[in-house]
């Protein structure tokens, strides 16, 4: 079963996550002989019969070079040549053998002590602080040297809708300037150019990761969208893009940001920490919860869930709650008015901070 929130990272990444940390100095093994183990010298009944002919046959040639016969000396030529291919050869080749396999047992063993020393190394050199520090670095290293802002791009000043500035809202309390909005990028793929609905950036490492919420189906037409069907994912090609340009994705269900906006940005601050090592944000989370998944659903799942209107159901009371949250902290600050009144003798203190709660809650 698929769910949300969904995390994209790009292959390189992803490698080094899955690697080990190299220790310098492992022990390079020694080469097997290309010859076979030499074994114990066993003599056959056959042998023995062709070395005493040998023999026999010598001692002949010599006798018959001792009494004139010239002949003899042409088969002790034959006899040497002989001896040699089947006694002399075969002796010389087992003791270079012999030679060659006991240099290597020597090494072999040399080697074996060596690895063992090397595998304590690793053992107080990878611990599980060391084997992060240095997934970082490598990460950090390659967001710096790899991460690029599409070329053909622009900005765009529209603001978004109710919901999606609530979380914007969050999303800059939590995040601070490290949250960009407006950024539209022309990919000459699509007729449609791509929108990031926010975008984290943190400039010390270059780390860029595109927020997506995404919906089940559009408003107006029930549409479905963000979908699975079978195989097929039809964000498979906008979330290549991104990790082409050495992104990272992430895209929450749109219901759960608006029932867990903090959820899920303890979400992106985990995945920052583990990324880069930066903290800063997690460590400020610990009273929030983790964030629960949410199934992510087929085309089937999202024409019923269109037919049913069920993202009304969340939304319509998230923008109820989200009012009377408004509301108590207006009053909270001595801003609240009877309705149908409109705004007038604010100082420029009420001024600024009635904006600033309107923008918290999605109102500006």
């Amino acid at each position: 079963m698929k769910t949300f929130p969904v995390l994209v990272l790009p292959s390189q990444i992803v490698l080094i996550q899955n690697s080990q940390m190299p220790v310098d100095g492992r022990p390079v093994e020694p080469k097997r002989p290309n010859s076979n183990k030499p074994t114990e010298l066993k003599f056959s009944f056959v042998d023995l019969f062709i070395k005493g002919v040998c023999i026999f046959t010598l001692f002949g040639c010599i006798y018959g070079i001792a009494v004139g016969k010239t002949e003899s000396i042409g088969f002790l030529i034959v006899l040497i040549l002989f001896t040699s291919l089947y006694l002399i050869v075969p002796v010389i080749t087992r003791v270079n053998a012999e030679t060659d396999w006991a240099d290597y047992e020597s090494r072999l063993k040399d080697y074996e002590q060596k690895m063992k020393e090397y595998n304590q190394k690793l053992k107080e050199l990878q611990t599980e602080a060391s084997i992060k520090a240095w997934k970082h670095k490598q990460i950090i290293e390659i967001l710096k040297s790899q991460t690029t802002l599409p070329k053909h791009y622009r900005r765009d000043s529209n603001s978004k809708g109710r919901l999606e500035n609530i979380f914007l809202g969050r999303l800059k309390d939590w995040f601070g300037d490290y949250i960009y909005t407006g950024l539209i990028i022309n990919n000459f793929v699509d007729k449609e150019p791509y929108q990031p609905d926010y975008i984290f950036i943190d400039t010390n490492t270059n780390l860029h990761i595109d927020i997506e919420i995404d919906e089940p189906y559009v408003s107006h037409n029930k549409q479905p969208i963000h979908y699975w069907s079978g195989e097929y994912y039809v964000d498979k090609d906008r979330n290549s893009y991104f990790i082409k340009h050495n992104w990272i994705v992430i895209r929450f269900a749109e219901e759960q940001i608006v029932k867990y906006p903090d959820e899920c940005c303890k979400y992106i601050a985990k995945i920052v920490s583990e990324l880069i090592s930066n903290n800063q944000f997690l460590q400020k989370m610990n009273a929030v919860s983790y964030l629960l998944e949410v199934n992510h659903w087929t085309y089937e799942e999202a024409k019923e869930m269109a037919i049913n209107n069920y993202r009304d159901k969340y939304i319509a009371s998230k923008l109820k709650e989200t009012e009377d949250e408004y509301e108590r902290e207006l009053k909270r600050h001595g801003l609240s008015m009877p309705k149908g009144q409109k705004w007038q003798n604010l100082t420029i203190e009420q001024a600024r901070k009635s904006m600033e709660i309107a923008k918290k809650y999605g109102r500006a």
